[in-house]
């Protein structure tokens, strides 16, 4: 029965797994996509891998990190003792998103070339609504 609706130029039996004659990679992803050329590849593989949660999302779980005393000292102050998770947490995820934005400034000078400061020091200008800012810069 399988063997009928087998869409590929192999041949077999429900008992045994096709034969690995394309890429394994290549057919994951498209099994995935919900195609593929391997008809019983969706019966075979386990489910889709779930991606990882986004900083700030998922379930909470407890970890354990080493602090000089003189910084638990001043998170402690700040926060009192019940906050020191919560601001942690904050300041992780900030700190995440200024390495992205590092990464993502990186990426666009090695494909544009550097920015340039005088241009940027004329959009601030704009922005801050200085008439001293140059309005060709914009």
């Amino acid at each position: 029965a399988l063997r009928d609706h087998c869409p590929g130029p192999h041949a077999h039996s429900p008992s045994s797994p096709p034969p690995v004659s394309h890429s394994s990679a290549a057919r994951t992803r498209a099994t995935w996509a919900g195609g593929g050329d391997d008809c019983h590849a969706r019966s075979r593989l386990p489910t889709p891998p779930t991606a990882s949660p986004a900083p700030g999302e998922g379930p909470v779980r407890p970890v354990s990190v080493s602090l000089h005393e003189g910084t638990i000292a001043a998170l402690r102050e700040r926060t009192g003792k019940r906050g020191m998770s919560a601001y942690v947490e904050a300041l992780i995820q900030r700190q995440l998103e200024r390495e992205r934005l590092r990464e993502l400034i990186e990426d666009a000078e090695a494909a544009h070339g550097p920015v340039d400061q005088a241009a940027v020091e004329a959009k601030r200008a704009l922005l801050r609504g200085d008439a001293s800012g140059s309005a060709d810069a914009a």
